[in-house]
């Protein structure tokens, strides 16, 4: 037998659920394997140490009341909802902070890049702040174009289907007419 087999025979001795042929199987093991032997005798003298301490019964309630409060928790799915909403929160709140930074230092560009070029230190940052800059500005008219050209295909949709429903509604019209002079005609 296997050693890692005897671990599980070795837990169903200490929990007194093994069966004769299982309890035969793990003696001959242990006689012929020190180390399983030695594991053996550690987790008995752990049983017997847990079979000396003396159980105090729970006062009256006892249960009633730690099941009263588990019922109190918020569940699983409750607190991780909140973690969720909790972390967009975070991302929305910094993604909104860096906009109206970008922005307000997009205000104050000049002055600003007349400040870092003044500074030696700072100057090579500001070439780099520059050329972002510039980057930057490309992206926002490239959105810009983007976002005029979307409005521009939603206009057109929104004109294309109120004459479509202005048909349908002709149609339905139409229908509802005779209907009513078939009804009429009965």
């Amino acid at each position: 037998m296997l050693c890692n087999k005897t671990d599980e025979l070795l837990m169903k001795y200490m929990d007194g659920s093994i069966d004769e042929f299982d309890a035969a199987k793990l003696g001959e093991h242990l006689s012929g394997c020190p180390q399983c032997r030695a594991d053996f005798e550690i987790y008995d003298n752990i049983m017997k140490g847990f079979s000396e301490i003396e159980l105090t019964p729970a006062p009256e309630g006892f249960e009633e009341r730690v099941m009263c409060r588990v019922a109190e928790l918020p569940s699983h799915a409750v607190k991780l909802n909140a973690n969720i909403e909790n972390m967009l929160c975070l991302i929305w709140g910094g993604v909104s902070v860096l906009f109206g930074i970008g922005f307000l230092m997009t205000l104050n560009r000049g002055a600003i890049m007349e400040y870092l070029y003044s500074r030696p230190e700072l100057a090579e940052y500001a070439s780099i702040m520059e050329l972002l800059g510039e980057y930057g500005a490309v992206l926002a008219d490239s959105l810009m174009i983007t976002v005029n050209q979307t409005i521009i295909s939603a206009t057109e949709y929104v004109l294309a289907s109120r004459y479509f429903l202005l048909a349908v509604l002709a149609v339905l019209a139409a229908v509802q007419i005779v209907i009513h002079r078939r009804s009429d005609a009965e």
